[in-house]
């Protein structure tokens, strides 16, 4: 990995918000971390990425009168299955426990496994294959 490459991936962390990112790339390892009182100085306006009005994810548990809501911890792409021919990891109806996999979120080329931070059964599936998601974005209901 060059020096261009990391300065890349820096970018990208202050584009997206990210405050950490770790990639590999055969032996050659980098993790990123970003203070948290550090300020977000942007060269050019971050996309504005429409996004229905959603809270925090730390209140992805939060009772609505439908059920609970799983929310995105990372803008990415949504992705329901592993692969494009693969069963979709959970299907409306189907009853999920804690810990288990929703969906996958890529985020600068790393899948991330998007887990249940509860049980339930999924009543809505919130996000389609393909769409951009955001931080805080609602991607099931659980009920």
């Amino acid at each position: 990995m060059k020096l261009d490459e990391i300065r890349k991936l820096a970018e990208l962390m202050q584009e997206f918000g990210l405050e950490s990112i770790k990639v590999s790339e055969g032996d050659f390892k980098v993790k990123m971390n970003r203070p948290a009182a550090a300020p977000v100085l942007l060269s050019a306006p971050a996309p504005v990425m429409a996004a229905p009005s959603a809270a925090p994810a730390e209140a992805s548990a939060e009772p609505t009168p439908d059920g609970k809501l799983v929310t995105s911890p990372i803008v990415g792409v949504f992705y329901s299955a592993s692969a494009p021919d693969a069963q979709p990891f959970v299907t409306v109806g189907q009853t999920v426990a804690q810990g288990d996999v929703l969906c996958i979120v890529e985020a600068m080329k790393m899948m991330n496994e998007i887990t249940a931070d509860f049980g339930g059964e999924v009543t809505e599936i919130l996000a389609k294959d393909g769409d951009i998601v955001a931080h805080g974005q609602p991607l099931f209901r659980l009920k």
